[in-house]
């Protein structure tokens, strides 16, 4: 019995040695993921970028490595809508595209320098087609300006068949070849978003460019973008000077949106009497908006005599032109 009573000591002995060696081990302890801070981070994106001709790059404005012709190149990038801009090593030809990169997915861009490079070399001048020893001859600058608006003629007839985003690498080819008014035009359709995304920066950019080459238009279109805040804080000041600058230059809208400055009083003091003969200017160069406004300040009596004959007549002149707003008011002024 003693010997029984032995073993199932050394039995409990044996078991509470067990236990203690058991408590002993440290439990496991949770880490969170190295990258972990709380909440998940969004997955990046691919991007797959081909060049049919070989081409510098860049992507949101780092350059990457140049890309062979009909190469391809991958990158990883974080969700979201991003800037490519690509170059031509061997030539003038340029594109800007815009693409949205989708989490944990591939996306494909195409660059097709070679459309591009076709219209330049289509639309060469003859003296750009010569001879070897006759291409040493440097072309003249009425030369390049005859290049440059016969480039943006083809890209007007393109316009004129709703075809804009054709129609938009001719107009800035034009553009770089010294026509101001293909850079107005190149502004005009980032400005209004024809077959291209909206942008006003870069609309902005190439109205200024059309108005430091002696397009009037595009001085009275920055201004525009002044005085409403597209893609800038409105600055009347700022765009009371470009509107002078284009009705100076002859832009019958520059006078006229002078004009409503002085109407509205914004940015200088309110002053019906200019701002009739501005109006007046701009009607008389055809800017039907001005016979519109000018028939106002006649049928309100400001900075004239209060005349609604005169007035009826200025809205009717303005409606035959195809003015609806000049129309509306015409059919006010006979009830």
């Amino acid at each position: 019995m003693r010997h029984m009573v032995r073993f199932v000591c050394a039995v409990c002995l044996f078991a509470a040695a067990v236990l203690i060696s058991a408590q002993s081990v440290d439990p496991p302890v949770l880490r969170p993921h190295p990258q972990s801070n709380g909440s998940a981070k969004p997955a990046r994106g691919t991007l797959l970028i081909r060049c049919d001709l070989a081409c510098a790059w860049s992507f949101d404005g780092d350059a990457k490595s140049p890309i062979d012709a009909n190469g391809t190149m991958k990158i990883f990038a974080d969700p979201g809508q991003h800037l490519v801009v690509a170059t031509a090593q061997d030539g003038p030809e340029r594109m800007e595209k815009e693409v949205d990169i989708e989490g944990g997915r591939q996306t494909l861009l195409r660059v097709d320098l070679q459309p591009l490079r076709e219209a330049r070399l289509k639309n060469q001048t003859p003296v750009q087609q010569q001879t070897p020893v006759q291409q040493q001859t440097t072309p003249t600058s009425s030369q390049l300006q005859a290049l440059a608006e016969e480039t943006y003629k083809k890209g007007d007839a393109l316009y004129d068949e709703k075809r804009y985003t054709e129609a938009l690498p001719l107009y800035m080819a034009s553009c770089e070849g010294g026509y101001a008014q293909g850079c107005n035009d190149s502004g005009y359709l980032y400005d209004h978003a024809l077959g291209i995304t909206l942008d006003y920066d870069r609309a902005r950019g190439y109205y200024v460019r059309a108005c430091d080459g002696g397009y009037s238009a595009g001085c009275n279109n920055v201004g525009y973008m002044y005085e409403h805040g597209h893609g800038v804080p409105v600055d009347y000041d700022r765009a009371f000077s470009l509107f002078q600058r284009a009705c100076n230059g002859d832009s019958a809208s520059g006078c006229n949106n002078l004009g409503t400055l002085y109407d509205d009083g914004h940015g200088v003091t309110q002053d019906f009497n200019r701002a009739r003969d501005l109006y007046s200017q701009a009607c008389d160069k055809g800017n039907m908006s001005g016979c519109n406004n000018l028939g106002l300040l006649y049928e309100e009596g400001h900075g004239v005599a209060q005349d609604h004959n005169r007035a009826l007549q200025l809205y009717n002149k303005a409606c035959d032109a195809g003015n609806t707003t000049a129309c509306d008011n015409a059919k006010k002024l006979n009830k």
